[in-house]
């Protein structure tokens, strides 16, 4: 049975930071994204997604004039969609691809096509390590109730053991 690890936490607690660490030099196949923040003289300015395959795009920027705005943030979803759909479009990939998707929060989850590809997601064949906000969200709500789906919350206290405990986990494609 796949695995579908959920890591929630607190904004800044390092969840996007535990992902990148947990799959550095995994020896499987690796799809999806990582949510970058980006920083311009000390002051955090925006995010940008990289997929595994190596796009970059604006998720949000403060100085955007067009798309939702989620707090200060103007969020790109036609480039978020243009980049990562195609990540999560999986028809192709070996059932041991491990599926990053970092993250399902307030700005990815406007994106009802990026919904829709997460629940699809979840109902395959693959491993799932996905960071998520605690901001309730119909979508969230419905995740975690999946009984397939464990849920990780990451403290500052437990964030170093969970690396190599969920690397150890992961290693393994599913049988």
């Amino acid at each position: 049975m796949p695995q579908r690890l959920l890591i929630t936490g607190r904004p800044g607690v390092g969840k996007t930071t535990l992902v990148q660490r947990v799959v550095a030099g995994l020896s499987r196949p690796l799809r999806g994204f990582i949510t970058q923040e980006v920083q311009e003289g000390g002051r955090r300015v925006g995010f940008q997604v990289v997929t595994f395959s190596g796009r970059k795009v604006w998720l949000a920027h403060v100085a955007r004039s067009q798309g939702p705005r989620v707090g200060r943030y103007r969020v790109n979803l036609a480039g978020f969609e243009e980049v990562v759909l195609p990540e999560l479009n999986l028809k192709d990939a070996p059932p041991e691809t491990l599926v990053v998707v970092d993250e399902i929060g307030p700005m990815e989850l406007l994106s009802v096509p990026f919904q829709r590809a997460l629940m699809a997601l979840m109902d395959g064949p693959w491993d799932v390590l996905a960071t998520m906000a605690l901001k309730p969200h119909p979508i969230i709500r419905a995740l975690k109730a999946r009984q397939d789906v464990e849920v990780v919350v990451l403290t500052p206290q437990n964030r170093d053991a969970l690396v190599p405990q969920l690397r150890a986990r992961l290693e393994r494609a599913p049988s």
